[in-house]
């Protein structure tokens, strides 16, 4: 509904811009991701964040702008981090250390955590960002940009040699 997307803009978007855009706040709230799509085209208007429950690692959790409905996603003794909702809502991009504690890989679950996340690279990889279509993944690993499909049927491509740290974002146009 309109009061709804209107709750959620007011909520998720000065709290994204706030931490995202100044540096502040990653203590209380660590990875608000992509706040701009946090209000997904199939009706359930929710913000995805890493939980930091324990002070020991962080798992990904969803709640609904009015703080209702926290639901976890993940519970692992790994680190979970950098959540990013998909283009229609309904997965969730984040990258984990569940593999190996000295790297980072990316990972893709389902909004209601119905079943066990696929794992998308083995190499190394963080800052997760989805396509405008939701079919592909594009991510950091190391110094480097990639490209994978969504689904993890095809192994990530790299897409350029130039120094690319700090994540990437899609644009729709």
């Amino acid at each position: 509904s309109v009061v709804a997307i209107a709750a959620a803009t007011l909520i998720a978007l000065p709290i994204g811009l706030w931490i995202g855009h100044t540096g502040r706040g990653a203590g209380a709230v660590i990875g608000v991701a992509t706040v701009g799509r946090a209000v997904p085209s199939v009706g359930w208007i929710g913000i995805v964040f890493a939980l930091d429950d324990s002070g020991l690692e962080n798992d990904i959790a969803t709640i609904r702008p009015d703080g209702s409905h926290l639901r976890q996603l993940t519970s692992t003794p790994d680190d979970e981090e950098n959540p990013d909702w998909s283009p229609d809502g309904k997965r969730i991009a984040y990258h984990s250390s569940a593999a190996m504690a000295d790297h980072y890989d990316v990972y893709v679950i389902r909004r209601d955590g119905g079943s066990p996340p696929t794992r998308l690279t083995t190499a190394g990889a963080a800052h997760a960002s989805w396509s405008p279509d939701g079919q592909a993944i594009v991510f950091n690993s190391g110094t480097r940009l990639f490209r994978v499909p969504a689904d993890g049927a095809a192994p990530p491509q790299q897409l350029c040699e130039w120094d690319a740290r700090f994540g990437a974002d899609w644009s729709a146009t």
